[in-house]
């Protein structure tokens, strides 16, 4: 079934074979190099290219809101 989504969209959905999940505390700069190293180290060296890798960062907050559980 094709969605709206997909039709607006000019490449096919890649999916990946896997996935690495690497969590940090903070460490931006030292956390962003290490994860350039690991992406280009032998762990990849089947691949055609080196894995994109993207930096996401969860922020929360323990605040007690009208709106919050809690």
């Amino acid at each position: 079934m094709e969605t709206s989504e997909k039709k607006v969209r000019a490449e096919a959905n890649e999916i990946p074979r896997w996935i690495v999940l690497v969590e940090s505390w903070d460490d931006v700069e030292p956390f962003k190099a290490f994860c350039d190293d690991f992406r280009r180290g032998d762990a990849f060296t089947d691949g055609q290219r080196a894995p994109d890798l993207g930096i996401y960062r969860l922020q929360n907050s323990r605040s007690k809101l009208p709106w919050s559980v809690g």
